[in-house]
């Protein structure tokens, strides 16, 4: 098959691509490398660093003319309804749509959908902190107004919604193109496990992006109180906005990873912390691991309170002979759930059903 992606969240799409190509299939990649995180990608959405006139043109002229030359692919697939600007994102969608056989959104953002489903108190927690997404889709804005527009139109544009976790699945329950939740891939060639051994103190680290959706308050609550009665034992690094391999480095000295604790399950952070061989902290709840029929996970399920991150904290510091262990079953259910040749075989499956 013929098929590219469009659009980049923390090397999903990248991952994703290296499985279908060593399912022997012609796989394009375009996106901006998720920001500031510098992700690979074989073409760029659109120019970015020029100014004026001419970020005028890289913004919405260049990309407009650039992506209505794509035709004939058996699948197009976005990473959100909304990957371009504004102005030019559905001119492009309904151009890629005409001229390629099956479009396709992967559902792995917070959109209308999901803002819909917490309104409406299906789903639970996931904005209480951070009202961004909120006042994007405030329906008394105009801007909020034109935001849901444009989305519905996508949806009414594509073929197939494939979920990537439960909230994006409660998300969209009511449409009758959403497909079951595929899980997120990881491509384990490129991840190497390394045994999570303690040497001195037990390393723990919390990468600071998104702070209030991943409730990062909490997190922080509970770690500086860990080091405060803890000294002896643990060190406590916090940082984030890094570039993806700075990011990495940090991973590699790390035996313990805290991701979220506002959310309903893991996400690509915590996967690929996994297959390092961390011990991970996060979202985990039984209806995201239903969806992806488990029944259980290596991850430390936590929420948003600082007394539980604390509790569950301290229960790592007195099981620290346990992590090398723990870490090597991070590994293997990656192996097991998340590889992503089974995942792109997943993917060919759904679209071959178009």
């Amino acid at each position: 098959m013929r098929i590219v992606l469009i659009g980049e969240f923390s090397l999903l799409h990248n991952y994703l691509k290296e499985g279908l190509i060593n399912k022997g299939h012609n796989v394009t990649l375009f996106s901006n490398g998720d920001g500031w995180k510098k992700m690979p990608s074989d073409y760029k959405l659109y120019n970015t660093g020029r100014k004026g006139i001419k970020r005028i043109y890289d913004f919405y002229i260049e990309p407009l003319y650039r992506f209505k030359k794509i035709k004939g692919y058996d699948i197009v697939q976005l990473i959100s309804p909304l990957v371009f600007s504004s102005f030019i994102n559905n001119k492009i969608i309904r151009a890629l749509k005409k001229n390629n056989k099956h479009l396709v959104l992967m559902a792995a953002g917070n959109d209308y959908a999901t803002v819909t489903a917490y309104k409406e108190g299906i789903l639970k927690h996931i904005f209480d902190y951070d009202k961004e997404h909120l006042i994007k889709y405030d329906e008394k804005t105009l801007k909020g107004r034109l935001k849901i527009r444009d989305e519905k139109e996508v949806l009414d544009l594509v073929d197939l919604v494939i979920p990537t976790s439960y909230i994006y699945k409660v998300g969209y329950k009511n449409n009758p193109k959403v497909s079951n939740v595929i899980p997120l891939p990881i491509n384990l060639a490129k991840v190497e496990y390394i045994q999570n051994k303690v040497i001195d103190k037990i390393v723990f680290f919390h990468g600071l992006n998104r702070e209030l959706a991943k409730g990062t308050f909490f997190i922080r609550g509970a770690m500086e109180k860990l080091k405060e009665n803890y000294p002896n034992d643990v060190e406590i690094i916090i940082d984030g906005h890094l570039p993806y391999d700075e990011y990495i480095k940090i991973i590699g000295k790390t035996n313990v990873i805290l991701d979220q604790c506002c959310d309903y399950d893991y996400g690509m952070n915590a996967c690929v912390s996994m297959a390092r061989g961390k011990v991970v902290m996060c979202c985990s709840t039984k209806e995201a691991l239903k969806e992806i029929d488990q029944e259980s996970s290596p991850v430390i399920p936590i929420s948003a309170n600082i007394d539980d991150i604390y509790e569950k904290l301290v229960s790592i510091v007195n099981k620290r002979n346990e992590i090398e262990n723990m870490g090597f079953q991070s590994r293997k259910y990656v192996e097991k759930v998340h590889d992503c040749n089974i995942i792109a075989e997943k993917y060919l499956e759904a679209w071959g059903r178009l």
